[in-house]
């Protein structure tokens, strides 16, 4: 989503202004959040601000002079780097003109990898490549939703039991839980329309999980069971002994699964935390369940189980394509 620019001239007429860019992806391009722009004499400086984790020489910068409707790539032999995280574009010279203006001037960059971390309400969250997903490494921990709105949470027991709208609490209120663990979720949250991921981002649904489980191979005659399926596709996601933290797969893909535990629907009860995790999907399964997915200890096949909404699970974040 973009946002007006109001418009500064400078000597030359160059027009720029900040730009908080949104993080949006597609597949195989991620666009990279927190882009602004600034002038530097005659040519205009693009700053990743935001970013953690990124190559600034393997990323395609753009540039649309009609708010984002259309864009148009920024000639890389026009660019020179001044940081780590930032280029200067001669925009004059390599655009051939006097002056560069107008009141909706926008910029975006572009990455086709995925690696690295992506910041998101001030942590940085390591993502992997599994096939032709790229997936949050570690389970989701924000407190808010995409537009900034908190998420409800310190509920008590009974009140989480009996909620109907989006809320999230730390396995047993513990803060070591929550370095380890991310936060649990109730699929009030999952389905709120303000947005668990950032933009660009998103809750899987079903057959995304399945797309994930499929790549490790999981048969396609397995792909609408429901109940534990696959041979190894848990090992695979589990994180390994070496892992720190440990658990007892061997992640293989990177997924870095823990044992996060659940929070009951039924009494509002932490469960199960170092033994199993659980995660949502974005699908409903009824009016009353959603589809998830379920990890356990000395256990190596994925659990595809339709569960009650009030649960509180673990979520993970995959790109949009």
């Amino acid at each position: 989503m973009d946002h007006p620019l109001t418009s500064r001239r400078f000597g030359l007429g160059v027009v720029l202004a900040s730009l908080l860019a949104l993080l949006s992806s597609s597949v195989p391009a991620q666009t990279i959040s927190g882009l602004t722009a600034r002038q530097s004499g005659t040519s205009i400086v693009l700053e990743l601000a935001t970013v953690s984790s990124v190559d600034i020489g393997a990323l395609n910068f753009f540039y649309s002079e009609n708010g984002g409707s259309g864009w148009q790539p920024i000639d890389r032999g026009c660019l020179t780097p001044v940081s780590s995280r930032s280029v200067e574009w001669a925009v004059l010279e390599c655009l051939g003109l006097d002056a560069f203006a107008g009141d909706n001037i926008r910029f975006k960059a572009t990455s086709s990898s995925c690696s690295g971390t992506v910041r998101f309400d001030g942590y940085d969250y390591r993502i992997v490549q599994i096939g032709s997903q790229c997936w949050f490494a570690e389970n989701l921990r924000t407190e808010h939703y995409a537009n900034g709105d908190a998420i409800p949470g310190n509920l008590r027991r009974s009140k989480w039991a009996s909620a109907s709208s989006g809320a999230q609490a730390i396995y047993d209120n513990g803060r070591a839980n929550l370095k380890a663990y991310g936060r649990l979720y109730n699929w009030y949250a999952v389905d709120d329309p303000r947005g668990l991921c950032p933009s660009g981002w998103h809750v899987p649904t079903d057959g995304e999980w399945t797309t994930l489980e499929m790549e490790l191979g999981m048969t396609s005659s397995e792909a609408n069971d429901t109940g534990w399926r696959g041979t190894d596709q848990g090992a695979q996601m589990k994180s390994s002994s070496s892992d720190d933290p440990s658990w007892d797969g061997t992640n293989a893909s990177g997924f870095s699964a823990l044992p996060g535990g659940w929070r009951s629907y039924f009494d509002g009860i932490f469960s199960n935390g170092g033994n199993n995790s659980d995660w949502w999907s974005a699908s409903p399964s009824g009016s009353s369940n959603a589809w998830s997915r379920n990890l356990n200890s000395d256990d190596d096949d994925v659990g595809r189980y339709s569960f009650y909404l009030r649960s509180g699970f673990s979520v993970r974040c995959l790109r949009d394509e």
